[in-house]
């Protein structure tokens, strides 16, 4: 893997590469405290990941935005302009948009 991030109750492990044809691809897979894989998906971008610190959620920034995920692998909300993301604590996510300037978002 590429890279992996972990909190209590779960883990998102990334791996990257180039195809043919120069395109960036992320697979992204959600792993259980079991270490099973729960879920998975594909872009076909380059992404990061961040985890909530109870690792009920994830942060997948690419192509300009955050994409919340719980558990399952679900989308549950999305912010755009973003580049960069971090769970900073329990609930609260902080950004950075492409100006380096940073947001805080309360997510509950």
């Amino acid at each position: 893997a590429a890279e992996c991030a972990a909190g209590r109750d779960g883990a998102v492990v990334l791996d990257r590469w180039v195809d043919e044809r120069g395109v960036r691809h992320t697979a992204v897979r959600g792993v259980g405290v079991d270490g099973r894989q729960i879920w998975a998906r594909e872009l076909t971008t380059e992404a990061t990941v961040s985890a909530d610190p109870d690792g009920r959620r994830f942060a997948l920034v690419h192509d300009g935005t955050a994409e919340i995920v719980d558990t399952r692998g679900r989308t549950t909300s999305r912010f755009g302009g973003v580049v960069a993301a971090a769970f900073a604590g329990k609930g609260e996510l902080v950004t950075l948009d492409a100006g380096a300037r940073p947001r805080r978002l309360e997510l509950g």
